[in-house]
């Protein structure tokens, strides 16, 4: 992106830029921002309030809202348990902005108090900020298709296991 001059906030228009909405992808759009909240998106482009508005010219790049990922093992190259600093610097680049890490591989349950004890003990300011809770992933699986783990320990969470959960997590 090329910025035209200087920008001011609270008002930022973001113009020449692709945007997503809920029925149809805008190829030509433009977005106004207005203390830090999206107010309003114009098909084409938009007249300036005065000549001393300059507008970030998005350089017809797609411009989304962030990304939420709720089953989320790592980037792609690091799980999470091994650095979540730096999974997390990875996932904002790529427009992830809440994620819900995936903790407690298969056939796993005894260790996942640990496992959040530790992951826990090792989050960072990105990490943090990045987080919106955790995924439980087997035991805690879906009887009927059962994904990587033994069917014989598939089993429902009880309310006192998942106020364990909460609590480490959350400490």
């Amino acid at each position: 992106m090329s910025y035209r001059g200087s920008i001011s906030p609270p008002y930022l228009p973001i113009g020449n830029c692709r945007t997503v909405l809920p029925d149809v992808v805008l190829d030509n759009a433009c977005i106004t921002i207005t203390k830090g909240a999206i107010k309003e998106i114009y098909p084409g482009s938009l007249p300036l309030p005065d000549n001393r508005t300059r507008l970030l010219d998005a350089g017809g790049k797609f411009v989304v809202p962030g990304f939420i990922d709720v089953n989320c093992h790592g980037d792609g190259t690091t799980n999470f348990l091994h650095d979540a600093e730096k999974v997390s610097r990875n996932l904002l680049r790529q427009g992830v902005t809440t994620v819900f890490p995936t903790i407690g591989y298969a056939d796993m349950s005894s260790a996942i108090a640990g496992q959040l004890r530790g992951f826990q003990a090792n989050l960072g300011l990105w990490s943090r900020e990045l987080f919106g809770g955790f995924h439980l992933e087997g035991p805690y699986i879906n009887r009927k298709y059962g994904a990587q783990t033994n069917r014989g320990v598939i089993k429902h969470p009880s309310r006192a296991e998942h106020w364990v959960y909460c609590r480490i997590f959350r400490a």
